[in-house]
């Protein structure tokens, strides 16, 4: 297994693995994006397609591809071997007997209960009026129903029960996966009498279904909709459906949409719309924004509008603003939601994402139609919630564009807006104290001598060591880059970076590898550009050493050592040359 892991390890390439989640483009030799693990503006991720691994400057995180999709993925390490070697074409030989995680259990339990109410669907006698129900009521074509594996679970109560028994399948592990239950009449399929819909994740793994009862048995007291329950592999919070299909569209078009359910995604998707993901049953969240940013910065929310008045909502689309995001709104007109629009009026549909509103226009337009602006109660109703929406706004620009609108259809003046405004906003300070971040202590500082010594052997690491001065040897202070630098310098012409990590002490292993990774000046530093930072660092050290020798000097004046005076002065002037003959180099 070990050797399976290194052969995974060897076929598998790092940027492309990351580069489906991170925007990266060439830095030198390396790759650079914005860190998926905190929120930045300037990006200071690099990723090393020689070395394979990946390294965040400004939260620290690193790694190799495993590291990544455990971290970024949340998938353990059978679960990320298991996934690159898939991608590899490397089939896993397992020594002795391989036992499932429980995950991978239950995904694979969501999983052939999909399969069994897919098969019914399309090709058993029990699913053959919920296909023509799929097919004429809900419009959609074979190509949609197998593209989503839809499939029908009988409204009998124990058609995938009896199939887990007769596959030897745990019923027990079924009930805990909340694909059945146990009742008063024993073991019980939870989905019966239902259109299914399975539940993917990012990857495609089934990691829950939702079902929607037929409208025909609507009337015997069924939920109309209901999901698999909460479990270690299905969290509603962080699942968007449909999204190991978008993923892709949506990084081509920089734009994701939003809608609500699993037929308004569908019908979306079917319709031509194919960079459109689904929330379920949830506002958006902000981890749902957290794993969109790895795709896109725009998002356009296809809504009912009565998402307006739900605070999470509002406070998960400040969430998106801060980090970069721009929110829009499509408008559904005359339509309900975007179901019935795509399938009804599919270019309509597609003109009213092109021309989706900002969000805060949205806000504003949707509380300014539930109240009369020209009546004292309904200007009261206004300001309590279109001052909320301003205040949400952290461009100043923006928000003083929007409070020119609010005032002008309200008939009051700026000056009355923005004095209200900052009431609320006093308000909000007394309620919802802001946590206050200390300074960073200055004793982490590091040297201007620290940062040179650092440059230097990365661009040697990076190029070629052959270029770097034997006599700076002597004068790097950092013991580990003293030891680096060595090693360097035993590695002969046949330089190769990736061997040379490699072949370093594991204690030296992380220190060269992050040097391989820091971004340089130039792409490709040239014995020219290695020679200039040397040049920056031997003046450095001049420097130092001069304002050394004035300690000296006036320590030996005050002692009235005159023969120690003369010498410090001789060592002063040749010292002082040299600085100069460096200075006149540049």
């Amino acid at each position: 297994m070990a050797d399976q892991v290194q052969e995974v390890k060897e076929k598998t390439d790092i940027v492309q693995v990351i580069g489906e989640h991170v925007e990266l483009k060439r830095s030198g030799r390396n790759f650079k994006g914005l860190c998926p693990f905190h929120g930045e503006k300037t990006p200071s991720f690099m990723v090393s397609q020689a070395l394979q691994i990946y390294k965040c400057f400004g939260c620290g995180r690193g790694g190799d591809v495993f590291t990544f999709l455990e971290e970024h993925e949340g998938m353990d390490f059978p679960e990320a071997l298991k996934f690159l070697a898939g991608r590899a074409g490397i089939k896993l030989v397992y020594e002795g007997a391989h036992v499932n995680t429980e995950n991978q259990q239950i995904i694979e339990l969501n999983d052939f209960a999909a399969r069994l109410y897919h098969y019914i669907l399309i090709k058993h006698d029990l699913g053959k009026h919920a296909l023509e129900y799929v097919r004429k009521t809900r419009k959609l074509t074979n190509e949609t129903i197998v593209t989503f594996q839809i499939g029908y679970a009988p409204e009998l109560t124990n058609t995938l029960v009896k199939q887990l028994k007769k596959h030897g399948i745990s019923t027990k592990l079924a009930e805990h996966a909340g694909l059945i239950y146990t009742g008063r009449g024993g073991e019980t399929d939870r989905f019966r009498g239902r259109v299914i819909f399975p539940i993917y994740d990012s990857r495609g793994n089934t990691v829950a279904l939702g079902g929607r009862i037929l409208p025909e048995i609507s009337d015997k007291g069924y939920a109309k909709y209901i999901n698999s329950p909460e479990t270690p592999v299905y969290h509603k919070s962080e699942i968007l459906f449909g999204l190991h299909l978008a993923k892709g569209e949506i990084r081509r078009e920089k734009t994701a949409i939003i809608v609500e359910g699993e037929m308004d995604m569908i019908s979306s998707f079917q319709a031509g719309i194919k960079n459109v993901v689904a929330i379920k049953g949830t506002a958006l969240t902000p981890e749902h924004v957290k794993i969109l940013s790895r795709y896109t910065d725009t998002l356009v929310l296809a809504l009912d509008s009565d998402f307006a008045g739900d605070n999470a909502a509002v406070r998960s689309i400040r969430l998106a603003q801060d980090e970069g995001m721009i929110i829009k709104v499509a408008r559904m007109g005359s339509f309900k939601d975007p179901d019935e629009f795509a399938q009804n009026d599919p270019e309509g549909y597609k003109a009213a994402l092109a021309d989706a509103d900002d969000i805060w226009q949205f806000l504003i337009d949707v509380s300014f139609a539930k109240h009369d602006a020209e009546t004292g109660m309904g200007k009261a109703a206004l300001s309590r919630e279109v001052i909320p929406v301003l205040a949400n706004i952290q461009d100043r620009i923006v928000q003083a564009h929007y409070m020119q609108t609010v005032s002008s259809r309200l008939g009051v003046s700026i000056e009355d807006v923005m004095a209200q405004l900052k009431n609320s906003d006093a308000d909000d300070k007394r309620t919802h104290p802001r946590n206050v971040t200390p300074e960073v202590s200055g004793n982490q500082a590091r040297s201007r001598r620290d940062l040179l010594e650092e440059q230097m052997i990365a661009m040697a690491i990076q190029s070629s060591p052959e270029f770097l001065p034997l006599d700076i040897d002597g004068q790097i202070q950092e013991k580990a880059l003293v030891r680096i630098l060595a090693a360097l310098r035993g590695g002969g012409r046949n330089y190769d970076m990736a061997s040379f990590v490699a072949a370093l002490p594991d204690e030296l292993k992380e220190i060269a590898a992050k040097l391989s990774l820091i971004e340089l000046d130039e792409e490709a530093p040239s014995e020219e550009d290695l020679l200039a930072v040397v040049r920056e660092y031997r003046k450095y050290v001049v420097r130092n050493h001069l304002n050394g020798l004035a300690q000296q000097i006036s320590k030996a004046q005050s002692e009235r050592d005159h023969k120690k005076v003369k010498e410090l002065e001789r060592e002063i002037t040749r010292t002082t040359e040299e600085l100069s003959l460096l200075e006149g180099k540049n």
